[in-house]
């Protein structure tokens, strides 16, 4: 699995970083993707109705569909789910980022930054 470049802070340690992987998942009609903190791995799911209702995704496109939306728009996704997690301070349980989530990240302008 491709992992992205490990950022680090300025006292030298790990930050969250995502994997480039991504993939489809039809049980929870979500893209699947992997956050990272030191050796700690965490999924996170971008739902298909926020891939709709947000970045463009066709409602009856298929996964592929939902994939190619997400790969526009990885890095707004990104900094949602970075939002997500720090929110939740890096749950063991996955994460999912809905519909909701999206909204409040934009109001939050966390899309932005």
């Amino acid at each position: 699995m491709e992992t992205a470049t490990i950022e680090t802070s300025v006292l030298d340690t790990p930050v969250l970083r995502f994997d480039t992987a991504r993939s489809f998942v039809q049980e929870v009609d979500a893209v699947l993707f992997f956050a990272r903190l030191g050796e700690r791995t965490l999924r996170c799911y971008m739902t298909r109705a926020a891939l709709v209702a947000y970045f463009g995704a066709e409602e009856d496109g298929g996964p592929q569909s939902c994939l190619a939306a997400f790969d526009r728009w990885v890095g707004c996704i990104h900094r949602i789910a970075r939002r997500c997690i720090g929110q939740r301070g890096f749950p063991l349980q996955p994460v999912v980022i809905t519909v909701d989530d999206v909204f409040r990240a934009i109001v939050a302008k966390a899309c932005l930054r």
